[in-house]
C-alpha cells in the first residue's frame, strides 16, 4: 500500500473525499485547470489552514486531521525535492522560460487568445491560465475576468500573454494600454505585474512593465 493510499485510508473514505473534493474547487477557483484549482485550494491552506477545514466538513470524523497530516508532510516533501532538485528554473532566464512550456499548437492557433501565468508567494509559476478565446482579429477582454481567475491563487507576480494569430507580433496601441492598465490595476491589488508577452507562430515580443503613454500618438 503507498503512503499517500495509507494516509488518505481506504477505497469508500477515498470516494468521500473526491465528491467533497470536487465542488470545493469548482468554486473556489472556477475557470481554471485542474492543476491550477488545486494550487488554489492549496494557497488556501498555506494562508488559512482554519478556513481550510471548514470546507472539508463532508468528511467522515477523524479523517479531516488525517487530510491534515497527509499535506503537512506532502508539504515537507516537496520542500525537500525542492532543496535537492537540480532543474529549478534560473530566474536569470526569466521571461522565456514560461514560453519555454507554451505549445507550439497554442502560438499556431488562428484565432486570438489572452492567457496568464502567475507567481506563486513560494516563488513557483503556474501553467498558463485561460481568460479568453476571440476570433482572428481581436479578443473580446475584460480585465475583471483576468482577475476573477487570477485573485483565487494568491499571486505574488503575474505575466499576462495574448497572441497575433498575423505573426506580426508588433505590439499596438491597444497592446500597449492594456499593459499600463493591468498594470495599475494589479498595483492596487498587491500584484505585481512583470510584462506582457505578445507571440505568434515563429516570433514573440516582451512589453516588461513601464509607464505606457496614456495618449493616442498622433
Amino acid at each position: 500500500m503507498s503512503l499517500a493510499r495509507s494516509l488518505i485510508g481506504h477505497d469508500s473514505v477515498q470516494i468521500q473525499f473526491a465528491q467533497a473534493l470536487e465542488p470545493i474547487l469548482t468554486t473556489l477557483a472556477p475557470g481554471l485547470t485542474r492543476n491550477a484549482q488545486l494550487e488554489a485550494l492549496f494557497q488556501t491552506f498555506e494562508m488559512s489552514p482554519d478556513v481550510f477545514a471548514t470546507r472539508f466538513r463532508g468528511l467522515p470524523p477523524g479523517e479531516q486531521e488525517r487530510l491534515h497530516f497527509a499535506l503537512a508532510l506532502a508539504r515537507e516533501y516537496a520542500l525537500y525535492r525542492e532543496r535537492h532538485s537540480s532543474a529549478k528554473r534560473s530566474q536569470s532566464q526569466f521571461p522565456w522560460t514560461l514560453l519555454s512550456d507554451l505549445d507550439p499548437a497554442i502560438r499556431n492557433e488562428a484565432r486570438e487568445w489572452f492567457g496568464f501565468w502567475v507567481r506563486f508567494r513560494q516563488g513557483h509559476w503556474s501553467e498558463l491560465q485561460w481568460v479568453e478565446r476571440g476570433v482572428r482579429t481581436h479578443v473580446n477582454f475584460e480585465a475583471r475576468e483576468l482577475f476573477a481567475r487570477a485573485l483565487p491563487l494568491r499571486p505574488r507576480a503575474m505575466v499576462i500573454v495574448h497572441n497575433h494569430p498575423s505573426g506580426d507580433t508588433e505590439p499596438s496601441w491597444v497592446d500597449l494600454q492594456l499593459t499600463r492598465q493591468v498594470g495599475e490595476l494589479s498595483q492596487h491589488l498587491g500584484i505585481e505585474l512583470l510584462g506582457h508577452w505578445i507571440v505568434g507562430p515563429h516570433s514573440e515580443t516582451w512589453l516588461p512593465l513601464q509607464k505606457q503613454p496614456r495618449n493616442k500618438p498622433t
